[in-house]
């Protein structure tokens, strides 16, 4: 699914609240790179609106969008790339093989590089492992939890089943000893099931975990979950699942959502979550062409009929700097802005979130300056206040900011 899936040092990336420095320039934070729009399956639930193009990324392009980007000033100590689209094992290994030996040739001194993959692991096999081992690549399984509900919607082009597939890749990585997390989506129908799925993540030695749900975004023009109860159906969901797994501790299952909010809940309440996907160049996304986006991933490849294609340069003509000169850029980031503004004075969740998801906005509503989404209400609202439900009625812990998202504590 979407780009918030791909891994970090924990899970996911900015699972733990930060404010990024103040700067005069704008700072990279994710690069990423859409070697294909092309995945081998066809899951129902996808965003992408081109996942049948099997056109890739030349090296030619690669080379220029690594030159414009490493020869900006918009860099700091490290930057993470992820490598994204459709399935990025589709892609012949030999294209990695040479894409990673330029990115070692243009990469500048002092600068550290990770890389990142959110894969279906149906291709996944011992040559991949070995690649994926000798260049630490972070790695993210999708996985949708036992095989009936993996393969009502995680399907082949011909409408087969892809869990097994799929579990062949896991093992592979297992046997390889390489850590990995998992992704889930969930639909209306997986919510009844939060004991049978936490039971089958624990007997498969799967110990991280990221639930996201069937998104209206991009392509998919609607979610299972947009019902009348949606955020307590799945607050409750969230709610068993952390039980099943502390009456399971063996199992030791970190879920992402839970982590990131129980860490956001007990930090200190004047620090602001960063959102990255409200400000213009955090995240940088190049596609097989060489045309950049920013802000949410998901914007990249749709065009809207009021705002555009979210195209803001391309790599063979324009520099990043020449981007950020965009009258076009400026219009999305001023749209944008002020539906951040709209959070931050009306949303009590504003500090955990910052301002929220524009591809979501946009999906939902039709506009980038509005504010609250089912998408805030279910991965925000529901998930920290079965949290803080959780905390105090297990720790007596009561938040510290004296209450949040609508919560009279």
């Amino acid at each position: 699914m979407a780009i918030r899936t791909a891994s970090s040092s924990a899970i996911a990336p900015a699972i733990v609240p930060a404010i990024r420095a103040a700067a005069s320039m704008p700072r990279i934070d994710l690069l990423v790179l859409q070697p294909s729009a092309f995945c081998n399956i066809d899951c129902d639930y996808c965003y992408l609106p081109d996942r049948g193009n099997r056109r890739r990324m030349s090296l030619d392009t690669l080379e220029r969008a690594l030159d414009r980007v490493f020869g900006s000033d918009m860099l700091g100590g490290h930057l993470s790339i992820v490598w994204h689209a459709g399935e990025p094992l589709a892609v012949p290994r030999r294209f990695y093989d040479q894409a990673f030996a330029v990115i070692d040739r243009l990469r500048p001194a002092g600068l550290s590089v990770s890389h990142a993959m959110q894969t279906n692991a149906t291709l996944l096999d011992a040559d991949w492992a070995a690649f994926i081992r000798a260049h630490n690549i972070q790695i993210g399984v999708s996985l949708d939890g036992p095989q009936a509900l993996h393969d009502a919607h995680r399907r082949t082009r011909t409408g087969g089943g892809t869990f097994d597939r799929t579990m062949a890749g896991v093992r592979v990585l297992q046997a390889a000893g390489i850590p990995f997390h998992v992704i889930a989506v969930l639909s209306a129908d997986s919510l009844g099931h939060a004991a049978e799925i936490h039971d089958f993540f624990a007997a498969h030695g799967i110990r991280q975990v990221g639930f996201n749900y069937d998104e209206q975004d991009g392509a998919q023009r609607r979610s299972s979950m947009d019902f009348a109860g949606a955020e307590a159906a799945y607050g409750a969901f969230l709610g068993h699942f952390l039980d099943r797994a502390l009456a399971a501790p063996g199992s030791a299952i970190v879920v992402r959502e839970l982590a990131g909010a129980a860490a956001a809940i007990a930090g200190p309440p004047d620090v602001q979550a960063a959102n990255h996907q409200a400000d213009a160049f955090g995240i940088l996304c190049v596609d097989v062409d060489g045309n950049v986006s920013t802000f949410s991933p998901e914007l990249l490849g749709l065009r809207d009929a009021r705002l555009g294609d979210f195209i803001i340069g391309n790599v063979h003509r324009d520099s990043l700097q020449d981007m950020t000169a965009q009258p076009y850029l400026h219009a999305l980031q001023r749209e944008i802005d002020a539906g951040v503004a709209a959070c931050r004075r009306d949303c009590p969740c504003f500090r955990f979130c910052g301002g929220g998801a524009p591809a979501n906005k946009l999906a939902e509503t039709g506009r980038l300056d509005v504010t609250e989404t089912l998408y805030c209400r279910l991965t925000k609202k529901a998930v920290l206040e079965t949290v803080l439900g959780a905390l105090e009625t297990r720790l007596g812990f009561a938040d510290p900011a004296g209450g949040s998202c609508g919560r009279d504590d």
